[in-house]
């Protein structure tokens, strides 16, 4: 993963959380978080995201990489999303230690 990380970092890392990275063009996004061997991205802009995955299944030649569709846990958190009024919330069920 550490390769893939270094390609990914060439292209649009963010300075704030190096575990962030950020693809935008004009005012469509593109979150990747990257922590180990996970990966979580999200989008503003559906045509956006669909353009990203095609440039991650380009990745898949060289990486072993597996999408599994809308992220529900992630790092120990819950993920719900709501479509309709375009909202997410992120919990967590316990406090570590």
């Amino acid at each position: 993963m550490s390769s893939y990380r270094k390609r990914v970092s060439n292209s649009f890392r963010s300075e704030a959380d190096h575990s962030l990275y950020v693809l935008h063009e004009g005012g469509k996004v593109v979150w990747l978080v990257i922590y180990v061997d996970d990966m979580l991205a999200a989008s503003n802009c559906h045509a956006y995201f669909d353009d990203f995955k095609t440039r991650v299944t380009r990745l898949r030649k060289r990486f072993d990489l597996t999408d599994l569709g809308p992220a529900r846990h992630f790092l120990g958190m819950h993920i719900t999303r709501d479509r309709e009024t375009r909202k997410c919330l992120l919990t967590v069920n316990h406090i570590l230690p």
